[in-house]
This record gives structure tokens, sequence and C-alpha cells, in this order.
């Protein structure tokens, strides 16, 4: 089975301490009889809500192959490392490649207002079906029929016309 593991390390470390807990969660990862296919560094970020004193954090993404027992003396681990602020392990339905990439706020914020102006378009219609739609009643305009003739309009405009300008 594959796994994706994110976890993060507050920004209060410096960078080689960062780079030894990195080795450490590492080391735990190859200790529980897992094969590591990807381990970097997705980048320093702000974090959505303090967590006690730090506001930035250095996300970490592991992509790892292990069997079901693993996962729990793993998870056991990353609880027990003061280390780390947060941590995520997700199965993936088959490994992952390229590189990771995080989105900044602003592509962030563009292609939640993209999804959300697709699912405001309409509802999605599959290949060979017709959508619904709801059959209004016709609407009946009343006919005006005029009683005055060319004349007789154009001679009742003049006198509004007239009565207005004085």
């Amino acid at each position: 089975m594959f796994y994706e593991l994110l976890y993060v390390i507050p920004a209060r470390y410096t960078d080689t301490e960062v780079a030894g807990i990195q080795a450490k969660v590492a080391a735990l990862l190859e200790g529980a009889g897992v094969k590591i296919s990807r381990h970097e560094e997705a980048g320093k970020l702000k974090f959505a809500y303090p967590m006690g004193q730090d506001r930035f954090g250095h996300y970490f993404i592991a992509h790892f192959e292990a069997a079901p027992e693993a996962v729990a003396k793993i998870e056991g681990g990353l609880r027990l490392s003061t280390d780390i602020s947060r941590h995520n392990l997700a199965k993936l339905e088959r490994e992952a490649k390229g590189p990771v990439k995080l989105l900044s706020f602003e592509e962030a914020k563009a292609r939640a207002r993209e999804a959300r102006e697709s699912r405001l378009a309409g509802p999605a219609v599959a290949p060979g079906r017709v959508a619904p739609t709801s059959v209004a009643a016709p609407v009946q305009e009343a006919a005006v029929k005029s009683t005055l003739s060319d004349e007789e309009l154009n001679k009742k405009l003049d006198e509004i016309l007239n009565e207005q300008v004085t």
C-alpha cells in the first residue's frame, strides 16, 4: 500500500534543526520497515491560525510503501514527537509522481472561484441525456386595439406636447 505523510515543523527551529528533525522522521519511517520513494520540503507557509506561539511552519511531504501494520507504528511515533506541530497520514491509490507544488493564496482563491462559478453555472448533464427544463405556461398578451386613427393620434400627441411646453 502507498501512503503520503504530510507533517509540519514549527518555524522556531533553525534550518539545521529542521534538517535534523527531517532525518528523525526518515529514521522513524525506515525503522518501521517502509520503502520511502519521496521525502521533500514543500515550503515554509503561514498557518491559518496561530498554534501556541508559532505562526509559520515548514511543510514536508513523504511518500512511501508500507504494510498496514507499520502505519500504526509510524502514527504512534509521530504523536510522541514534540518537534512536529501537525501531521496527516493518508493512503494513496497508487504511487504519486512528480514534484510537490503548493499553491499560493491567490492561486487557491482563483481555483475556488472557478469551481464555485462552474457549480453555479448549472447542473452538469451526462452525455446523451437531456437537461431537465421547467415548462412555463405561455404568456398571453392582451391585444390592444386602438380606436383612434393615425390623424387623431397625432392631434392628441400635439395637444399633450403643447400643454407641457407652456
